[in-house]
């Protein structure tokens, strides 16, 4: 795991958190190139994936997804703050408020 992928993890972790998720546990997978970071989580019918690259990174909310590549950010640190905002604004909190 790179510097890059403990830092998304680290964000989106904060973010579901406040958002009323419970801990979000992320797999490392062997890919064909490179090792990459997923992890998934259930609330009522909607499914949040997320993925996190080597230098990249994505996730759905649903059947919406949300792609971060590398050549379309001028530095590492805008890639995750694009990836970071977009993941706080369209993940729905865990919770319905009554």
């Amino acid at each position: 795991m790179n510097d890059f992928q403990r830092r998304c993890m680290t964000i989106a972790t904060r973010i579901l958190k406040e958002k009323g998720f419970g801990t979000l546990r992320f797999d490392e997978v062997a890919g064909k190139t490179q090792n990459y970071l997923v992890a998934e989580i259930q609330r009522n019918t909607d499914r949040i994936k997320i993925y996190i690259y080597e230098d990249g990174s994505e996730f759905s909310v649903g059947k919406e997804w949300f792609i971060f590549e590398k050549e379309d950010f001028r530095s590492s640190q805008e890639l995750i703050e694009s990836f970071s905002q977009a993941l706080s604004n369209k993940t729905p909190p865990a919770t319905t408020p009554r």
